[in-house]
């Protein structure tokens, strides 16, 4: 099997580090005029969504960024990036765990047996009303088997499925295609309805809090624009979230 290091991202060497804080910061801090995509063993200030860290054992899991540059991708249709990577994810995980399923949870973490095992984050660069550049970070827990106890639901796909054998080079080498494939469209595809389809929960009562307060309410998908849709079960309002910083999602 080809190693990590010897993969490509847009026929360009991906570039593997040992260890460094951020693969996303990296891309933020260093020119590259071309897609590029950079990957560490040990990545030791991964960041999450709004700051929050991506805890990872070095050289257990999958922990890397890649820059693209869309040729002409408005704002308002730059939730179509999140929306394609995270549906990228779980069709390469399902590929591999078939007949089981993972599933989106809004926005774009990636959900198996009710487990966390997989994240992404967005980042983009605006010019002219135009989303220049995007960097996209992806963390995939692959290999580790031991969480710490201020991550309760998290696991991965050598935990859950323990009788297999992961590559992580294998599982790379599968989500490259998968970018490849869905950035090579542009993002000028309507993913509304497969994302819908993909949505851990959906259609089935959760619990969240929101502007301070624990809700019991359905969730009903995502509009055209990305919006996540739910309605509340005790006094029947409808909620439209259009970001995670509005709500907590509550495992219970």
């Amino acid at each position: 099997m080809t190693s990590i290091s010897e993969l490509t991202f847009f026929g360009t060497p991906i570039l593997f580090f040992d260890e460094m804080e951020s693969t996303s910061d990296y891309l933020k801090n260093t020119h590259f005029d071309k897609p590029r995509l950079i990957i560490t063993d040990n990545q030791t200030y991964g960041r999450g969504q709004y700051g929050k860290v991506w805890d990872s054992q070095c050289a257990k899991n999958l922990c890397f960024s890649f820059q693209y540059f869309p040729k002409n991708l408005s704002i308002e249709m730059g939730y179509r990036i999140s929306q394609s990577m995270a549906l990228g994810l779980v069709e390469i995980i399902n590929g591999f765990i078939y007949p089981d399923v993972s599933y989106i949870k809004w926005p774009n973490d990636i959900i198996l047996k009710d487990k966390k095992v997989a994240g992404i984050l967005v980042e983009t660069t605006i010019s002219n009303s135009k989303i220049e550049k995007v960097i996209g970070g992806i963390g995939v827990n692959v290999n580790q088997v031991d969480f710490s106890d201020h991550l309760p639901n998290a696991s991965s796909l050598a935990k859950l499925f323990p009788e297999k054998i992961w590559e992580r080079s294998q599982v790379l080498y599968a989500i490259i295609k998968k970018l490849e494939h869905y950035l090579g469209k542009e993002f000028q595809e309507d993913y509304q309805s497969i994302f819908n389809d993909n949505l851990y929960k959906i259609n089935e009562p959760i619990s969240v809090v929101h502007s301070n307060e624990q809700r019991q309410v359905i969730n009903l998908g995502v509009d055209n624009q990305g919006y996540w849709h739910l309605r509340d079960q005790d006094n029947q309002e409808k909620l439209i979230i259009k970001s995670s910083q509005e709500i907590v999602y509550l495992y219970v």
